[in-house]
């Protein structure tokens, strides 16, 4: 799976990484906010030359957060193309009490409903969603996260151990990786506070410099 941040941002790459793992006879998910469908005609260019490059399956991201900056209408778009060139579609939509965005703003989407029976290979799925603004708190329907009335009869998370991400600096994590990003910003604040931390994190990061220095150094086998 390719995900983000934004994949697409880095197309060549993307490209040759598709093609690799279909070599690989892997199968490949591209999970994107479909920026680059601004009209059907575009978002149909992209998709072919995607699948052309080895791409199986896509997954799109929109909600309230995500429409801020690009417009629901190009997940449309990329949904629709999706379906044309016969892959695997689901839009993941924002998850919270009260919303603009919703299942329905794909569903009744004049372009979507053009499918015909085909709208129904556009899968929807509905995530909570945490907000951009640190210092904004979201309202959720109830039991559609874990809080601390419910916490006791939560199971701990799928992913981990199951999910492995390989991060855009070269970590790999045993799960789908927000969980190493929250850490990674918890030990920034950390050392931010504390000059000791500061100076551990450093060397740490020395010590992960000289490691990297190494292996690009190292002879090829």
């Amino acid at each position: 799976m390719f995900t983000g941040g934004e994949a697409e941002l880095r197309r060549r790459d993307l490209i040759a990484a598709l093609a690799h793992a279909r070599d690989l006879g892997l199968p490949t998910r591209l999970v994107t906010n479909a920026h680059w469908a601004a009209t059907p005609k575009r978002a149909q260019e992209v998709l072919d030359e995607l699948v052309g490059a080895g791409l199986t399956e896509i997954n799109y991201s929109t909600g309230d957060e995500h429409a801020r900056f690009v417009p629901v209408d190009r997940v449309v778009h990329a949904a629709v193309a999706a379906v044309r060139a016969r892959i695997p579609v689901v839009v993941m939509i924002e998850q919270r009490r009260t919303r603009t965005v919703t299942a329905d703003t794909i569903r009744t989407h004049p372009l979507v409903r053009a499918l015909g029976a085909d709208a129904e290979l556009v899968r929807i799925t509905e995530s909570a969603w945490m907000p951009l603004d640190p210092t904004v708190r979201a309202e959720y329907p109830d039991g559609a996260v874990t809080t601390a009335a419910n916490l006791a009869t939560r199971r701990g998370c799928d992913h981990v151990l199951q999910t492995y991400t390989v991060q855009a600096d070269g970590r790999v994590g045993a799960c789908c990786g927000l969980g190493v990003l929250r850490r990674r910003r918890r030990r920034q604040e950390l050392r931010a506070q504390s000059p000791s931390r500061t100076l551990h994190g450093n060397h740490s990061a020395h010590r992960r410099q000289q490691r990297k220095s190494q292996i690009r150094l190292a002879p090829c086998r």
